[in-house]
């Protein structure tokens, strides 16, 4: 069930991603954020289950189920997000909260499986980076949120997913899913340092700055 739901992450990451850089309207995306929400809430319950119920003795598919639901409930705030058309500051907050998580599960997983773990640490950026944009509004962030977001669809989600399903995930080098996300995370940092463009003669400036980005990411920007 984990390289399924992975793989499916990596869509919804992609369209939420390519709706951050405006290039997809959010409510297109309401249908995709419902359903693999919902199947990673099904993949969570199969985690628990697996540890023998939330009482059980074995952390790892406990820790594992948080994962899935840590997603799932952004995935499902996406979708409200785009439908109730609200500012989004609240999924940011949440967003901010699970970057704290992801930074555990990352902790976690480096001891147990460090190819996973090197994952959660690029979700942990991205988590932040979903974070810092909803809750500046700033366009330049959103749009670097974006692009991060569309790179570990593939790099963290999709391409993992397949592997596992292949069997040959056990086989990738370490250095090859590191060295993966770190350029992901090195692109998003320089998309964001980059200063904000100075409007030309005569332009006038929108109140409270750039861009407001108006929902959250997966909704229009």
């Amino acid at each position: 069930m984990t390289s399924v739901a992975l793989l499916f992450v990596g869509a919804v990451l992609l369209i939420n991603g390519l709706t951050f850089c405006g290039l997809l309207d959010g409510r297109a995306g309401v249908p995709a954020n419902v359903l693999v929400g919902a199947l990673l809430l099904a993949a969570a319950a199969a985690s628990v289950v697996e540890a023998g119920g939330l009482t059980g003795q074995t952390r790892i598919p406990l820790y594992s189920a948080a994962g899935f639901v840590l997603f799932s409930f952004t995935y499902l705030g996406v979708a409200g997000q785009s439908l109730l058309r609200t500012d989004g500051r609240s999924l940011g907050v949440y967003c901010g909260w699970s970057a704290l998580v992801a930074a555990v599960l990352a902790a976690v997983n480096m001891y147990e499986a460090v190819r996973m773990g090197w994952l959660w640490l690029a979700w942990t950026v991205l988590f932040f980076a979903f974070a810092l944009a909803l809750l500046t509004d700033r366009a330049h962030l959103g749009r670097a949120a974006g692009v991060l977001s569309i790179w570990l669809a593939v790099t963290s989600a999709t391409l993992p997913g397949l592997l596992m399903i292949d069997g040959a995930w056990d086989r990738t080098p370490v250095w090859a899913v590191a060295a993966a996300q770190l350029l992901g995370v090195i692109a998003y940092g320089s998309l964001s340092l980059t200063p904000r463009r100075r409007p030309r003669a005569g332009a006038k400036d929108r109140p409270g700055g750039e861009h407001v980005l108006s929902a959250a990411p997966g909704s229009p920007g």
